[in-house]
């Protein structure tokens, strides 16, 4: 007789429970150690454990008075709370023992309280005997507070009736730091006065506890910094010139390094030309619509190219004249840092300007 058929199916059977028990779990993230109970006020007492949570009602005769749930109610309600540590859907069963004949869903209510909004999951409906079991998904954003909560409005009953709540299909937690996380958002902030340095900043990754930072000219050399911030300003930078950068993070947990970021590249001002022989004067700064630029000296009326530069050192604006006091349009400009430089045949000031 061939038992191979009755093999598979018992060994598919096994992994199937298997599975089901790990989505049924409250771990990692969500372990029970991550839970409080609140059972102030109340003869109750409440647990979290890795399959089954449970709440009891009050019975020392002061409930809360209430026809609903209060969340800020502490009088006759017991809770389990958690701050939400990981987004996306939180799937439970939830039964109260003693239902229907000795649950009596007008004094005692159960459901939850989601940042201070209550959901009763318990119902006089539909009759006679009402709702007293379920299967409940909610939707849960990293950082909500989540608590479940068993409210008594009489807190009279001779015997303790218990919510028990378990199948717990939770959020996956977040990956925790390894080889393979990778730092995002490396960016430049900003690029300081004449291009010489730049502010770099990057998103923090969890788990990590340092970062180095590495990049240098194209095709030139390299600098490394090693820095528990998340920011960075690279300085002695020179002019003309891009730049490519990228950064990794340390994990905590293993002392090992995370795979390098994608690389962020910028471009300094162009080369500074012989001191101008004429003076400028750029106001107002910080400047909104348009700014006055105001030059002096021997050369003030001769042609001039002004050229706007936003911190990755593209070129956002330019205009030309051969006035020596004249406006320069900002309207549409995004806010931000920039370099205003101004351009003669007789040499190149620049003056950073911030536009708000």
């Amino acid at each position: 007789m061939n038992h191979a058929p009755t093999r598979f199916l018992a060994t598919a059977a096994l992994l199937l429970v298997g599975t089901l028990a790990v989505q049924a779990q409250l771990a990692d993230c969500w372990d029970p150690a991550n839970w409080t109970i609140n059972a102030n006020n109340t003869t109750a007492t409440n647990a979290v454990g890795t399959f089954l949570i449970t709440l009891e009602n009050d019975m020392d005769f002061a409930g809360s008075g209430l026809d609903s749930i209060d969340c800020a109610e502490t009088e006759g309600t017991s809770t389990v709370c958690i701050a939400v540590p990981a987004t996306g859907d939180f799937t439970f069963d939830w039964s109260i023992a003693g239902a229907p004949f000795f649950f009596n869903p007008f004094i005692d209510r159960f459901g939850y309280c989601l940042n201070g909004e209550v959901t009763e999951l318990s119902s006089a409906d539909p009759p006679p005997f009402g709702t007293s079991a379920g299967t409940h998904t909610v939707a849960l954003t990293a950082g909500d507070e989540f608590c479940f909560v068993y409210a008594s409005k009489f807190s009279d009953v001779p015997t303790p009736l218990t919510v028990s709540i378990s199948n717990f299909i939770t959020p996956a937690c977040a990956d925790p730091c390894d080889a393979m996380s990778q730092v995002t958002g490396l960016s430049v902030d900003s690029l300081l006065p004449n291009g010489t340095a730049v502010k770099l900043s990057w998103d923090a990754l969890a788990g990590a506890d340092a970062y180095q930072i590495e990049g240098g000219p194209a095709g030139g050399g390299t600098r490394r910094s090693v820095l528990t911030a998340t920011t960075i300003t690279i300085p002695s930078l020179s002019p003309g010139t891009t730049y490519n950068w990228r950064v990794r993070a340390r994990c905590a947990a293993s002392g090992l390094p995370t795979a390098w970021s994608a690389s962020s590249s910028f471009t300094t001002p162009s080369p500074r030309l012989a001191a101008s022989a004429t003076n400028v004067q750029v106001w107002p700064n910080p400047a909104t619509d348009w700014v006055t630029v105001r030059r002096t000296g021997e050369h003030a009326s001769s042609p001039a190219q002004l050229h706007l530069y936003d911190a990755l050192g593209r070129l956002v604006r330019q205009q030309q004249s051969s006035a020596s006091n004249l406006q320069f349009g900002l309207s549409g400009v995004p806010a931000g840092a920039y370099v205003l430089e101004v351009r003669t045949e007789h040499g190149v000031e620049r003056h950073t300007l911030q536009v708000r």
